[in-house]
């Protein structure tokens, strides 16, 4: 999982809840934009957790890239702001992320739930398994 939020003390507190609740869940933080981005180029993820306030990069360009398709994405993007405009929530929406939840109501057990039911209803890619191939001869 990618928690992405320049708020230092907003992403430790997220963060630490959730380690407690999802305690089978690898966590990575980012502090920017430009630094998730740059984690998701070169690690996979199972859900992203996005505030949409970020200085560097528009939190948009991350969500697009990561959603795919609108109405099938691939993996959960979970909107967690402290941003109080209600319609970028519905832009966050409409452009594929999961939920919206705004940080001054949202604790560390609805961020968790909300999670969770965003892996059960799109749940991650399995990874293509190979067996080994043994001979008989």
């Amino acid at each position: 999982m990618l928690f992405i939020d320049g708020n230092k003390e907003d992403r430790s507190y997220f963060v630490e809840r959730l380690k407690t609740h999802l305690y089978d869940y690898h966590i990575i933080e980012a502090d920017t934009g430009g630094a998730g981005r740059e984690i998701l180029r070169h690690q996979s993820v199972d859900c992203i957790v996005l505030e949409l306030d970020l200085t560097d990069v528009s939190p948009f360009v991350i969500l697009v890239n990561s959603v795919k398709r609108v109405h099938s994405p691939s993996m959960p993007v979970v909107v967690l702001t402290h941003v109080p405009n209600r319609y970028l929530w519905e832009l966050a929406r409409s452009n594929g992320a999961y939920a919206c939840l705004w940080k001054p109501q949202a604790t560390g057990d609805m961020l968790a739930m909300t999670i969770l039911r965003a892996l059960a209803h799109i749940p991650p890619k399995k990874k293509e398994r190979h067996l080994p191939r043994f001979s008989f001869e």
